[in-house]
């Protein structure tokens, strides 16, 4: 090497690249790879009780509200005609098959005694209601849930709830087919409109701040309950027998 130049430096002997501390880095995560969600959990809330007759009030006003049929005492209690459209003439098919949609998830929401009250209370109710118009709105919704009850068995499964309304219009086939359900074809049309609007959400909503009191259901205790506060002995007077017979001494 000659006198004047710059040393060359070894490979050997050159210092050590610093590690970087490890942690997660977007650069080096490998692409396809899925991260699991982390799960939040909601806070508890106070639930309040309502009787069948109250819930399948609220419930058969709400679908009738989005049906068309619009009442002056209507009472705008839930945010459900948000999420639906409304018709601008009141249809009682339309009705029918909203009622037959949004009812199908009560079996899975409740217990069997509680899903056997409000079933009958909103099939009582959405009968009164259509009453005028000629149709058992409770003819169509029990045959239409009894077919998706058959179709879950010849799935082997649970029918999912972003499917319900699709397999709904599949089981009940055809204006031909389902001329005991649905007599005409207008009727049809209006039934299979109602179940395209999609999953049930209704009663969902509902469970996540109410629940349902039977009659003579005993209330529910709290889970937390506060501790009773020790009783103190009352504190005797001292006994000054004693002392007068030793002064007495």
């Amino acid at each position: 090497m000659a006198e004047g130049d710059s040393p060359s430096t070894d490979a050997s002997t050159a210092a050590p690249q610093q590690r970087k501390p490890p942690g997660r880095s977007m650069f080096t995560k490998a692409r396809g790879k899925r991260t699991k969600k982390e799960v939040q959990r909601r806070p508890q809330v106070t639930r309040t009780f309502l009787y069948p007759e109250e819930a399948a009030h609220w419930f058969v006003g709400d679908l009738l509200e989005v049906s068309g049929f619009v009442r002056p005492h209507m009472r705008h209690r839930s945010g459900y005609s948000h999420y639906r459209p409304i018709l601008t003439k009141p249809d009682p098919w339309y009705f029918a098959g909203l009622v037959a949609l949004e009812a199908c998830k009560i079996i899975d929401l409740f217990p069997a005694a509680k899903a056997d009250a409000i079933l009958r209370e909103v099939l009582a109710q959405a009968d009164a209601a259509s009453a005028r118009h000629e149709v058992r709105v409770s003819h169509l919704v029990q045959g239409v849930m009894g077919r998706l009850g058959i179709g879950a068995i010849l799935l082997k499964a649970t029918v999912p709830d972003i499917l319900i309304a699709k397999v709904m219009r599949l089981l009940i086939g055809s204006p031909r087919a389902a001329i005991r359900l649905i007599p005409t074809r207008d009727a049809h049309e209006q039934v299979t409109s109602a179940l395209k609007l999609g999953q049930p959400v209704w009663w969902k909503m509902y469970v996540r701040r109410f629940d349902i009191r039977l009659q003579g259901e005993p209330l529910p205790q709290p889970k937390l309950r506060p501790i009773a506060e020790p009783v103190e002995a009352p504190v005797e007077a001292p006994d000054e027998a004693p002392a007068e017979a030793t002064a007495a001494a």
